[in-house]
């Protein structure tokens, strides 16, 4: 300790701790030597535990660790910012105390390990030529590996070290494990040898998830739910072996937890659409809810239109195809040989002058002869048959005409009328009473495509039932 080299370097050393003037960093506020010549320190009193004990003792959840980490994380900034390199970050050179009701971090013992050649039981690991600085737990590889070239991202290393114990409750590398091993061995697995990530090591032991999960105010699977993913990243790039892979600097490392407790999406995450889109889900809720409402509003509403088209379509298709059907059957009936003989009667009728001549002079020769009519039974009636309807167009054919110009009530009426007079003088079975049959059929499915759901399918069916042939159409 007394030696010139030891000396000019510890005097190095506390030229520079006192340029560094950080909340979070321990003052020096006086330094010098004893009167035997050694020299010292004077540096703020810090009352308080590490911060691994603090947080378990206080049951701080992983968001508060999280916001307490980001402290530690700004302080060794600062650090590198004045060129000094702690090489020996652990939870009990991080010291918090409680102010105001909320912790405080302190960052002790910068540089220390550098001029101190003397290891307390249980802390920071010297060989005996000097070549390992620092605690195995929380050593970087190129530490390990006596690296001359040590940079800032050392200590990136041992900040993701601190941080995967304060999510999980142990170091990446456990003591038991590196003290049963020889010097060599320790520097293998340090360089080769990849720790499980975080929610891997949470869900190790039963046993001892349950009590890390309580001691964050959550249970085993919550918490593992919780490092999964973004905190498994952020850890495991500050660990990488790789130099070149971790985190630029102390504040990179900062920014991307402060992004994690944001819901912004981290640095360290592996590039995807798919989780970028999470991410700003989970941070824009409410507004990503309302847009997805309001569109489900608007897929419901055009589904809805395009349902009430069809059906509309559908209607009008039927009615179409209707009007088509009875414009036919009209056509079928005015070229069928009733039809004809009934327009030849009519035009050999006597013209009205010739009538009013004929009951003027009283005379009954060469009256024009009434046309007859057979019956059902096949008799021949001198009389006019109520079934023609008193007019000029008999009540079938006007009733089909006024079917196909979509007069559907006039042609429903007449048509009824029609029917049992020509049950009654022709039968069921003849032409002329079937095509009345076919004709209500027709006007009722026009009425059905029209107007559905009034019952006009199961009478045109009915009808219909009458078109069955019972016995052989005379």
């Amino acid at each position: 300790m007394d030696t010139e080299r030891v000396v000019a370097r510890f005097e190095a050393e506390r030229q520079a701790l006192a340029m560094m003037d950080h909340p979070n960093i321990a003052r020096v506020v006086d330094a010098g030597a004893t009167p035997s010549g050694r020299p010292f320190f004077v540096m703020d009193l810090v009352v308080g535990s590490p911060i691994s004990s603090y947080c378990d003792e206080n049951a701080l959840s992983v968001e508060a660790r999280l916001g307490l980490f980001a402290q530690v994380c700004n302080a060794v900034q600062h650090a590198h910012t004045k060129g000094i390199i702690h090489r020996d970050i652990k939870p009990s050179n991080v010291l918090v105390s409680t102010h105001d009701g909320k912790p405080h971090a302190k960052v002790i013992d910068f540089g220390i390990a550098k001029a101190t050649a003397v290891r307390p039981e249980g802390e920071t690991l010297f060989t005996v030529d000097g070549a390992m600085i620092g605690t195995p737990e929380c050593m970087s590889p190129e530490q390990a590996e006596r690296s001359l070239d040590v940079d800032a991202r050392t200590d990136v290393y041992s900040l993701g070290v601190l941080l995967y114990e304060l999510l999980t409750g142990s170091t990446p590398f456990t003591a038991r494990e590196l003290k049963s091993a020889g010097l060599a061995e320790i520097r293998r697995i340090i360089h080769e040898v990849d720790p499980p990530k975080p929610s891997t090591r949470i869900g190790h032991s039963a046993d001892t998830a349950v009590a890390t999960a309580a001691r964050r105010q959550t249970a085993p699977k919550r918490l593992s739910a919780i490092v999964r993913g973004e905190l498994d990243w952020i850890v495991m790039r500050a660990l990488e072996k790789d130099r070149q892979r971790r985190y630029p600097t102390a504040n990179a490392l900062a920014m991307d937890v402060q992004r994690f407790l944001s819901g912004e999406p981290v640095v360290a995450a592996p590039p995807g659409a798919a989780y970028r889109a999470g991410r700003f889900m989970r941070r824009h809720r409410a507004a990503v809810v309302g847009a997805a409402a309001v569109a489900v509003a608007l897929v419901a509403g055009a589904v809805a239109v395009a349902w009430q088209a069809t059906i509309a379509r559908g209607q009008r298709d039927r009615a179409v195809s209707a009007e088509a059907r009875a414009r036919r059957t009209a056509d079928e009936f005015a070229r069928s040989p009733t039809s004809r003989r009934r327009c030849s009667r009519r035009s050999t009728r006597r013209p009205p002058a010739v009538r009013s001549r004929r009951r003027s002079s009283g005379s009954s020769r060469g009256r024009w002869p009434r046309p007859t009519f057979r019956s059902g039974s096949g008799r021949r009636s001198g009389r006019r048959s109520p079934a023609s309807g008193g007019g000029s167009t008999p009540p079938t054919r006007r009733g089909l005409a006024r079917t196909a110009l979509g007069k559907l009530d006039a042609a429903e009426k007449d048509l009824l009328e029609a029917y049992p007079l020509l049950v009654s003088t022709r039968g069921e079975e003849h032409k002329e009473t079937r095509e009345c049959a076919k004709a209500l059929v027709e006007l009722f499915r026009a009425r059905q495509a029209s107007k559905p759901g009034r019952g006009h399918d199961r009478t045109a069916s009915s009808w219909a039932a009458k078109l069955r042939p019972t016995a052989r159409t005379r």
